[in-house]
């Protein structure tokens, strides 16, 4: 963050110590900094700043004095207990090495977060929630981030799955677009909610440093979005237990920074 610092002064008047401002052409005095600072930016009639405070005092900036770019984390849940599955909304427990590994990538992140955004489901909530109390920061629940309900597929392993839907799981991984999962969520609804949660969350975040933490379908479809790739792409780029990427957005742009990031 960049502050610019500006002294004023009229065309008739020598230049004054850092706690004096001029308005008009006799010099307004003001006890200290603050003073000085709430009356230039919020009390001249007509002057409107959206309600910016002293930076000296490390709050927000104004819109106009500072470039504001907002960092957002994207963390996948760590290994679960039974191995690789389609769990979609189904339950299931972190590993030891799971929540270790979730747990290197927050102490990476930790000094630099201002918000904790998780899925419903315990393998991202429960650790996501720990963080943030841990560290005295915001902390919500977003269910739109969840991951998919894969219906008839929950908590099947891949053998499974094709032993019971021969053909199926291989076409679906090669573009879901249109493939229907009897009981599951609609590929496309899921990607929607998805993306208008995203877009949510960075419209929310303006100039902070967000931790995202969810799900590989979910962050396949944030991640694609972000890349403005179509929805077959979705299962074309790793995605790992405990994986973490980052998203730029600079002036409302964003772009990947990162993906998969080692520990």
């Amino acid at each position: 963050m960049i502050w610019t610092h500006v002294n004023v002064f009229t065309s008739n008047e020598k230049p004054r110590r850092d706690n004096e401002l001029l308005a008009g052409p006799t010099p307004k005095v003001f006890s200290g900094g603050n003073e000085a600072w709430d009356y230039f930016m919020g009390n001249i009639p007509g002057r409107k700043w959206n309600g910016a405070e002293n930076p000296t005092s490390g709050c927000r900036p104004c819109r106009w004095m500072a470039h504001r770019v907002t960092i957002i984390d994207l963390l996948r849940h760590g290994a679960l207990d039974g191995g690789v599955r389609y769990r979609g909304v189904t339950e299931a427990s972190l590993t030891a090495d799971g929540r270790a590994s979730m747990d290197a990538v927050w102490h990476k992140v930790e000094s630099r977060i201002d918000t904790v955004i998780t899925s419903p489901l315990s393998r991202c909530h429960e650790p996501a929630e720990a963080w943030a109390k841990g560290a005295g920061i915001a902390f919500r629940v977003e269910p739109d981030i969840g991951e998919m309900n894969f219906g008839v597929w929950e908590g099947l392993a891949m053998d499974e799955i094709e032993e019971r839907f021969p053909g199926v799981l291989s076409r679906w991984r090669e573009n879901p677009a249109g493939i229907h999962i009897p009981g599951a969520e609609c590929i496309e609804n899921f990607s929607g909610r998805v993306i208008e949660a995203w877009e949510d969350i960075r419209h929310e975040s303006v100039g902070k440093h967000v931790l995202v933490v969810a799900h590989s379908g979910s962050l396949r479809i944030i991640l694609a979005h972000v890349l403005g790739a179509p929805l077959a792409t979705i299962r074309r780029f790793s995605m790992p237990y405990a994986s973490w990427s980052r998203v730029i957005s600079d002036n409302g742009k964003p772009y990947l920074e990162y993906l998969n990031r080692p520990v």
